[in-house]
């Protein structure tokens, strides 16, 4: 016996007396033309019932029923979606789902924007449901149930074995206050969160037929429950109600939520006629796109052209050939349950553009989904085999590539809108440690890597050409033709592989850009991540083209494995509407404040036309950022002692979505002398990882993270800067965070702030601490007096003191300390000289030794 039966509670309602050949709620003779409507948004369709048996009441979900009878005419909304309508005749009643479609002549569905994301390897998911709002998906597997947040593709709980009834549940439910309902067995089951289950059965006069075809919660609490019998509800109270025998018996509201909800409904495809690989069809569903089955074969959809599109393990990011359920979110998204994983797949960000902006400002509704659907655009990502040499710095090429690519996407290029040069076949843009099908175009796909074993290589000036080729039979745009190069440059030319056997020369790219704007007209920006990149623009600088480099003639600087660089703050711009003359100036700005060594790279522009070009271009248009923004609030660090650990605490807020990590890299004045030819750490760079504490999380303090850095080994200047990764890849960084941390009593000279620092220096009978700042090196090196920095030095037990000699304008420093370029410290004497009338006061470097 089920352990939950000493938990039924016997309910002194009505005994039912189930007729046998009680006529379906479905009359097999009630038929609405066309059986598979489809229509677009804000237009109109005729639909026809026949068969009737009398008048005839027409339902609709969501738009309008004009007319009445056997013809109507069926008005969409302006949502795009899969709306129920059913006609009552009598007792008879038959509900169709109409497809609503997006208004668009050009954004057809297209298996290269197919993008998949994996939440979950766990075996064999035989059952999906969502709560009524959608934020959370129930998904019942071997090992139990678990709760996911929709938003943020987060694991809440599992529900294991020991929580559950002994027989396997058959399909899940979810009502309004999350609570689960399973249909196992011959038992419908309630399940509550820390709670026993309660069982209800038809053989114990509660329920008319165990054959549960769907569940609904009314906006009074009462849950409605369809079964192959009949219907019946259950009062909030936890009492059952009667029995209705007829659906015309229903309020029309139950009735829609029903029929909605009923996956029974869907209209059956004749599967013999499509020659599937296999005819075994688990699981059913339509949406905008078509009509998807689940076999155990593969997922296969039937579009609104009735051509057959096939997903499988081999040509998708599918988790598993054997899909067993499918459920829409009705955005545009589609989980699949399999018998290896829980899958989501999606088309492109349009529409969800369309309805984050258009919710605060409906106004723009119409405006936008013009430009974003009907508007055309196009992108060329370079992305070289990496040169190494730096600490892993192949992979912060590729994290560099994946991140442009992710916010052109979330920005609203669909996958076969740009074309993607890379030497790697199997990116994962997305994060979800699967490489992404239909990503990479050339010149070897993932398709060819995995199914035709086809070798990886280098990419070519040919490949290249090709991709310009690609983007001029697009034709005419509306939007500049983006251009991004993502790996090693030289002085005029840049890198195509790792021993620069085959180099992009200027006037070679010229060319090829040239020949594209000749053929279209259309404007171009390029985009250049590379050292020295500034000297191909000169050369490449033409009409209606913006060049942006990410450094001048010198090097271009990386962090943090790629997420401290040029391209990344580029990409974080860009996502949010900026202009590309707004972008280059906030890059600017920022590498100003990171100090040594990017304090020495500054990104450049040329656009030909004094700046109004780039001063107008965004990317894919200038309507502003899309919600969700998180925010990082770091609280001051207190009081640091050398030797000492440092605690901090940040605050992370997100309105939409979830936080999966928040740590700090740590520049060290170790690191900051360790970088090769490329601008490439040599040195693996400290970070901390910040957490949020399990002792204080509560309401008020879900959004503290919490860390902790004792690595001070060096005199100098410490920079935190702290970063924190949303559920879509997006990385939100703060202001930099400088420390200087003295742990010597020696003079000291500061190569990433060129300041020399003295603790203690002796003018007549006064000990003072003075910082000097470089001010020229040629002819001779002089120094200058920071005023500001003067004060009584409180130390008093400073050895190397320094001399002032107020008749003749000498200073004696003893012991200086100076970084080498291994990060250790060199120690000389230093005499300096007063520069007659200066002010502020100039010292120059009169003698150097050794110590």
């Amino acid at each position: 016996m089920n352990r939950y039966l000493k938990y039924l509670k016997v309910i002194p309602l009505f005994v039912f007396t189930i007729i046998s050949g009680l006529a379906n709620l479905v009359h097999a003779d009630l038929v609405i033309t066309p059986v598979t409507p489809v229509v677009e948004v804000g237009q109109s369709i005729t639909l026809t019932v026949s068969e009737a048996n009398g008048g005839v009441t027409w339902i609709a979900e969501l738009g309008q029923i004009k007319g009445n009878g056997a013809i109507i005419t069926y008005v969409a909304p302006n949502e795009a979606g899969i709306y129920a309508i059913t006609a009552l005749s009598g007792t008879d009643v038959r509900a169709v789902q109409v497809k609503v479609i997006e208004h668009c002549d050009t954004c057809g569905f297209s298996r290269e924007n197919a993008v998949w994301e994996i939440f979950t390897q766990r075996p064999t998911i035989n059952a999906l449901a969502f709560s009524p709002d959608k934020s959370i998906l129930w998904v019942n597997t071997i090992n139990g149930i678990e709760q996911w947040e929709t938003s943020t593709g987060q694991l809440l709980r599992i529900y294991t074995s020991d929580d559950l009834p002994d027989s396997f549940p058959e399909k899940i439910f979810a009502d309004n206050s999350n609570n689960i309902w399973q249909n196992a067995g011959n038992d419908l089951l309630q399940f509550k969160a820390n709670d026993d289950g309660i069982i209800f059965q038809a053989d114990n006069a509660v329920l008319p037929n165990n054959i549960i075809q769907a569940l609904v919660q009314d906006s009074e609490k009462k849950l409605w429950v369809k079964t192959a019998n009949g219907f019946i509800y259950r009062e909030e109270s936890g009492d059952w109600a009667t029995l209705f025998l007829n659906s015309s018996e229903l309020p029309p509201d139950i009735l829609n939520l029903l029929n909605n909800t009923d996956e029974s409904s869907e209209t059956i495809v004749d599967t013999t006629s499509l020659k599937l690989p296999s005819n075994n069809v688990l699981s059913q569903l339509s949406d905008s796109n078509g009509t998807w089955l689940g076999t155990d074969k593969g997922l296969f959809l039937l579009d609104s052209n009735n051509e057959l599109v096939v997903f499988n393990t081999d040509n998708s990011g599918l988790p598993h050939d054997v899909v067993n359920v499918l459920k829409s979110d009705n955005k545009g998204g589609l989980w699949v349950g399999t018998q290896g994983g829980l899958g989501y797949l999606t088309f492109g960000q349009k529409s969800s553009i369309i309805n984050k902006i258009t919710k605060e400002e409906p106004e723009k509704e119409k405006s936008l989904r013009n430009a974003l659907f009907r508007e055309k655009r196009a992108a060329i990502f370079i992305h070289p085999q990496s040169q190494g040499g730096g600490h892993h710095q192949n992979f912060a090429l590729e994290f560099m590539a994946n991140y442009a690519y992710r916010n052109l996407y979330i920005r609203g290029y669909d996958n076969n809108e740009i074309y993607f040069l890379s030497h790697k076949p199997d990116l994962d843009f997305n994060g979800d440690a699967r490489p992404d099908f239909y990503i990479v175009d050339a010149p070897v796909t993932l398709a060819e890597f995995r199914n035709n074993k086809t070798a990886p290589r280098n990419i070519t000036i040919t490949d290249i050409q090709t991709a310009f080729n690609s983007a001029k039979n697009k034709g005419q745009l509306d939007y500049p033709l983006f251009v991004i190069f993502i790996g090693h440059g030289l002085s005029g030319k840049l890198s195509l592989d790792s021993l620069n056997k085959e180099t992009l020369k200027a006037d070679t790219f010229k060319a090829i850009l040239d020949d594209y704007q000749n053929s279209t007209g259309n404007q171009v920006v390029v985009i250049i991540e590379a050292a020295h990149s500034g000297t191909l623009i000169s050369t490449l600088a033409g009409p209606n083209r913006v060049i942006m480099t990410s450094t001048g003639d010198g090097f271009a600087y990386y962090q943090d494995l790629g997420r401290t660089s040029f391209l990344k703050l580029f990409a974080d711009q860009m996502r949010k509407g900026e202009t590309l003359w707004d972008t280059r100036d906030f890059i600017e700005h920022t590498f100003s404040k990171y100090q040594f060594p990017f304090n020495q790279q500054i990104p450049q522009l040329e656009d030909n036309a004094d700046g109004m070009l780039a001063q107008n271009i965004c990317l894919n248009g200038c309507f502003g950022g899309l919600p969700g923004v998180l925010t990082l609030i770091v609280q001051p660090f207190g009081q640091i002692n050398p030797g000492q650990p440092i605690d901090f605490t940040l605050e992370a807020n997100l309105d939409e979505g979830g936080i999966h990590r928040v740590w700090s890299p740590v520049m060290t004045p170790e690191i900051a002398q360790q970088y090769n030819e490329q601008g490439f750490s040599l040195l693996p760079m400290p970070t901390v990882q910040l957490s949020q504490h399990p002792l204080i999380r509560s309401k008020d303090s879900s959004n503290q993270w919490h860390g902790q850095f004792s690595g001070f080994n060096t005199t100098g200047d410490y920079l935190f800067t702290f970063k924190a990764i949303d559920n879509k890849g997006i990385i939100t960084e703060s202001e930099p965070v400088n420390v200087f941390i003295e742990l010597s009593k020696n003079a000291y000279f500061n190569s990433n702030t060129n300041i020399l620092h003295i603790p203690a220096v002796k003018v007549g009978t006064e000990t003072f601490q003075a910082d000097l700042t470089l001010h020229s090196v040629e002819p001779t090196i002089i120094l200058e007096l920071n005023t500001t920095s003067v004060k009584l030095a409180s130390d008093n037990a400073i050895e190397e003191i320094a001399h002032f000699e107020s008749n003749t304008g000498a200073v004696d420093i003893p012991l200086l300390d100076i970084p080498n370029t291994s990060g250790s410290m060199d120690t000389f004497s230093v005499d300096l000289q007063l520069v007659p009338q200066t002010s502020p006061l100039q010292f120059r470097v009169e003698n150097i030794t050794p110590q």
